[in-house]
């Protein structure tokens, strides 16, 4: 159980269970925001609040994980957290109460199931790895979720992966 951190960095190797726990009624532990989660082998993720007052979890920063099972709910949409290459193998994903969390170049392989429940809204996963990529052409793999929120994607974007851009600046 982690509670009330701010402006932190913290690895987590292995675990059964990461609760991300936020209580507005309680001070010292109203939020979780602006961390750095470096995160290895999670059975469980989870993003939970309570309080008559909101508690928030926002603005952290998830950095790989495989991760086998991500619920985000409480009584406030947990927003503009951010995850960079995860793994996805067979997981159960819930975003019951959350909006403009981004997942970026995901590897979803197994079968995953992802739902965004109604009130969410504008979270992406970014998909750029699937087993067996030389059965498929590109663009062609689907991942199938459902969005009973309001414009959540889940998007295939295995080009991007392997296409670099590159932005110079010229000044004379």
């Amino acid at each position: 159980k982690i509670q009330g951190l701010k402006n932190a960095d913290i690895q987590i190797n292995k675990a059964d269970h990461v609760l991300l726990w936020a209580d507005g009624d309680v001070t010292a532990i109203t939020s979780i925001a602006y961390c750095r989660f470096s995160l290895g082998n999670i059975k469980k993720l989870e993003f939970n609040s309570q309080g008559t007052a909101i508690g928030w979890i926002n603005e952290n920063t998830f950095i790989k994980g495989r991760i086998a099972e991500l619920i985000i709910d409480g009584n406030y949409s947990h927003n503009h957290n951010v995850f960079y290459n995860p793994t996805f193998e067979n997981t159960t994903i819930q975003i019951k109460k959350g909006s403009n969390n981004v997942f970026y170049d995901c590897r979803l392989e197994g079968t995953n199931t992802i739902t965004f429940y109604s009130g969410t809204h504008d979270n992406r996963i970014f998909r750029s790895w699937y087993s067996s990529p030389g059965l498929y052409l590109r663009q062609t793999v689907t991942t199938n979720y459902t969005d009973n929120g309001k414009n959540n994607i889940v998007c295939n974007t295995l080009d991007w992966a392997f296409n670099h851009r590159k932005i110079f600046e010229l000044n004379n």
